[in-house]
């Protein structure tokens, strides 16, 4: 009886640490839902890859300079179902995105926002 107890206590300990971190892992909270921009760049890496993708665009400044966006999303399984295989991103196309920025300001968003756009 002792040791079925210990075992449950362990199962249930275990089920909650696992439970919230995989809660954090897909927060969204980082993200301001209440405003959506659209991004123009040229890609500079397409990551097709499990469990989440990443596309990455060199974004022209006012100043003609470039800044470097990360844009994350889903897994591929989950792209090939809206088209979007490994070969959809060649480095230099351009590409145009609706996004919603990060609350900090860095130039990234996450899987929700995807490319309207290709040229």
């Amino acid at each position: 009886m002792r040791t079925s107890l210990r075992w449950l206590a362990g199962g249930l300990a275990a089920f909650v640490l696992t439970t919230s971190a995989v809660m954090a892992h897909h927060s969204f909270a980082m993200f301001d839902r209440s405003i959506e921009k659209v991004v123009t760049g040229t890609v500079a890496r397409w990551q097709f890859n499990a469990p989440h993708s990443w596309l990455y665009l060199n974004v022209k400044n006012a100043d003609g300079s470039e800044t470097l966006w990360s844009f994350e999303g889903s897994a591929p399984q989950s792209l090939l179902t809206r088209g979007i295989t490994g070969s959809t991103f060649e480095p230099g196309a351009t590409v145009t995105v609706s996004y919603c920025p990060m609350k900090d300001g860095r130039p990234a968003s996450d899987g929700r926002s995807w490319p309207t756009a290709r040229s």
